[in-house]
């Protein structure tokens, strides 16, 4: 009982204190949660979203390479499948954003509390040690997170692609000299 009493206050004060991350986290902490923990399940969701983008996008552009040639009879339908296709595209490049987002704001607030253990060592060499174990988990980090956005911008050519060819004719249907699809055969 006295543990839910501490879960349902931990989660009331995590609500009040929704847009102050290290109130989150302290929070969090207090709860059993380390921001460790918090950093892995969000590196793991954003890695499930890349791969759900990635999914998402190759099925996108499958689609949209089958119908480049379709008849006029058919262009309507294929048009608002593809319609659909770009605008979860979008949601999923989003989704992508936001994990990564996520993972930055956790990762900053666990370097920040490991910084700020490091003034807690009396002994040199263990502060030292755990200063030189900081350095490279940052080094690992940045590269990691370059990857990340590295993936993340590759998503763009293929929104770029299904936004002229789907997105701007429908915006622009009477535009002159354009068809959309069927004008990329």
């Amino acid at each position: 009982m006295r543990q839910l009493n501490l879960s349902s206050s931990l989660l009331c004060m995590v609500l009040l204190l929704g847009g102050c991350q290290s109130a989150y986290y302290s929070a969090m902490e207090q709860a059993g949660v380390p921001i460790r923990t918090l950093v892995v399940n969000r590196v793991e969701a954003a890695r499930d979203a890349q791969q759900d983008a990635g999914d998402r996008f190759s099925s996108a552009l499958e689609r949209f390479r089958s119908v480049v040639d379709v008849p006029e009879s058919e262009l309507s339908h294929t048009y608002d499948a593809l319609a659909d296709e770009y605008e979860a595209s979008q949601r999923a490049a989003q989704a992508v954003h936001q994990r990564v987002d996520a993972i930055e704001g956790a990762t900053d607030a666990l370097f920040d509390e490991w910084e700020g253990e490091l003034d807690e060592y009396h002994n040199a060499d263990y502060r030292q040690r755990s200063a030189d174990e900081l350095k490279q988990a940052r080094k690992r980090y940045a590269e990691m997170l370059d990857a990340m956005h590295a993936a993340e911008q590759s998503l763009q050519p293929a929104l770029d692609l299904m936004h002229d060819n789907v997105a701007v004719p429908q915006a622009q249907p009477q535009r002159s000299g354009h068809r959309g699809i069927a004008a990329r055969s």
